[in-house]
């Protein structure tokens, strides 16, 4: 009797149970494009946003979905346990017929557990020419249980406490949790996975100085991956006041809603990586990056920051980078796939080496296509540019682009290369407008030739009025520029006709000297705006740091510390 009782209870747990039909009328206001069709003789990638923080034993309902480019019905299979809507009628099980134009929403009951990761997942059938018997995609699911089952409490971890390594306690964590790090000690390389708080009640990894010295987490060149310390589908986590060195990935991101904060990241193959499924947004505070990124043997190339974004498990999200400092890296110092890239009073070079290529490089997505416009915001920066040729790509880089509108104003720009023959500004790919205004170019070797703005590779039909749109305004420069050239090099000279979206107004050319740059003294007002000219349509995001109070470029940080605070 009693195991019949066992039976049947598990039997109802994992079983959806629904007591009574709800209105879900709402669930299709605003659907979400995807497109199926198919791409390199695979289907596209699609996928649900991912459900976190989820009631335990609660149904809940997936974003809704409108299936594009089909040519031909498809089938929709699975064997998770999820139902079905399709154009609002009533949830129904597996398997359906669908065909292109038709919305989706999934339902399930989660199960009743804290911190439980689920990946449910459809199953397509029919490929370009309607055959239903073949597997030809898959569109998946991810929920997770809120990990709240108990009152935060405080970690100690260290040399000096109960728990030595931070994967003694990785797994007894809940929302709310606060780990307190021991300075003066190397601990060995994490991947944390499932291991959520919450946006009220984030996990916080924090670093107590010893000594002068922050706790340090190193990469392990036994292990596979050699990630020194990975998330992975482990949001809302809080890390501060820590050193991540020496791993093929210094930190992985492969969660969402996380915050770097006051943390030095150095010696790696790919500094931080987000990665192109299952990311959202990171915000990077604070921080040093350093001595990471370049070609290694037999290694693809590797980037101080290489960020993207999951378009739809994780819809909307955004890389923030703000007041730090990235310098003496090599590859891309910033190469960013976020569906949105805020990129606010930092300092960021490249270097001279022939292995360091953009400073910046303002792109789109790899593993899917660019549905809705990505937008960049690059305001207030110092951006070093050491390269012979190279300072920023904007639009795309032959995978993936953004099609947005890409703004950079308040920057101060050093062209730092006596060699420097290239432009600063490479575009590539779409793009729908380039802004550059307000800006301070400045020529530390007092080259008394032409700057080359920018080289526009982007051919016409990828503008969106097929022709270029982009705005030079309000800038200072130190020496004449050539303020356009053609994907062939060619300089052009007058902005009308094919060329007359393209405005340069209201420049001014200052002496041709470095040391102007001590005798401006009102220099630092370029970036104390308090605001700075909307765009349309509007970037919304944090309000720009503006103020540089540092702005003496003979004045280097110490290694350590951001430029300004």
């Amino acid at each position: 009797m009693k195991l019949t009782c066992l039976i049947l209870s598990l039997f109802l747990i994992t079983n959806i149970v629904y007591s009574k039909e709800v209105n879900t009328n709402t669930l299709f206001d605003n659907c979400k494009t995807a497109n199926l069709g198919f791409k390199w003789n695979k289907r596209k990638n699609n996928g649900f946003a991912s459900y976190i923080s989820a009631p335990p034993n609660t149904v809940i309902y997936s974003n809704c979905i409108k299936l594009n480019e089909l040519n031909h019905t498809i089938q929709l299979r699975s064997h998770s346990d999820i139902q079905i809507s399709v154009n609002n009628a009533s949830f129904r099980d597996l398997p359906v017929n669908v065909k292109n134009a038709d919305k989706i929403v999934l339902r399930t009951k989660t199960r009743p557990i804290y911190k439980d990761t689920r990946t449910l997942s459809i199953t397509l059938y029919g490929n370009s020419t309607g055959d239903l018997k073949i597997k030809s995609g898959l569109i998946s699911w991810v929920t997770q249980t809120v990990n709240t089952k108990r009152p935060a409490k405080t970690w100690l971890v260290g040399p000096n406490h109960k728990y030595t390594q931070l994967s003694d306690i990785t797994s007894k964590l809940s929302a709310g949790d606060e780990i307190f790090l021991e300075g003066g000690a190397t601990y060995n390389a994490i991947e944390i996975k499932g291991v959520s708080g919450t946006k009220e009640a984030p996990i916080r990894l924090i670093g107590i100085t010893v000594n002068n010295q922050r706790p340090v987490i190193e990469g392990n060149a036994k292990n596979r991956y050699n990630w020194a310390f990975a998330l992975r589908n482990s949001h809302y986590w809080e890390i501060e006041n820590v050193v991540i060195e020496k791993g093929d990935i210094c930190y992985r991101h492969e969660s969402a809603f996380i915050t770097i904060k006051d943390v030095l990241i150095q010696h790696c193959g790919n500094g931080i990586l987000g990665t192109d499924g299952g990311s959202g947004s990171l915000t990077v505070s604070n921080s040093e990056i350093r001595y990471s990124g370049g070609q290694r043997k037999n290694k693809k190339w590797e980037h101080a920051v290489y960020f993207a974004t999951d378009r739809d498990k994780f819809p909307k999200s955004k890389l923030l980078l703000t007041n730090s400092f990235l310098h003496n890296n090599k590859g891309n110092t910033v190469k960013t796939r976020a569906e949105k890239a805020y990129i606010y009073g930092n300092w960021i070079e490249n270097s001279n080496n022939n292995k360091s290529i953009y400073a910046i490089e303002l792109i789109g997505f790899d593993g899917y296509d660019t549905i809705q416009p990505i937008h960049h915001d690059v305001t207030g920066n110092v951006i070093s540019i050491n390269s012979k040729q190279y300072g920023i790509r904007v639009g795309g880089d032959g995978t993936g682009f953004s099609d947005g509108i890409t703004n950079l104003s308040e920057n101060l720009f050093l062209i730092n290369n006596e060699s420097f023959d290239g432009y600063v500004f490479r575009l590539a790919g779409k793009l729908q407008k380039l802004l550059i205004q307000n800006n301070l170019f400045i020529d530390k070797l007092d080259n008394k030739g032409e700057l080359a703005l920018i080289r526009d590779y982007i051919e016409p039909q990828n503008w969106p009025l097929s022709q270029p749109n982009i705005l030079v305004k309000n800038n200072k420069l130190s020496s004449k520029i050539v303020p356009y050239s053609d994907k062939n090099g060619k300089k052009i000279d007058e902005f009308k006709n094919k060329y007359k979206h393209i405005k340069v107004l209201k420049n001014e050319y200052i002496s041709n000297s470095y040391s102007t740059l001590r005798s401006l003294s009102n220099i630092h007002k370029i970036f104390e705006k308090s605001a700075y000219e909307t765009i349309h349509p509007p970037l919304d995001g944090i309000k720009v740091f503006s103020r540089l109070n540092n702005p003496f470029l003979y004045q280097k940080p110490r290694p350590g510390k951001v430029p300004y605070r």
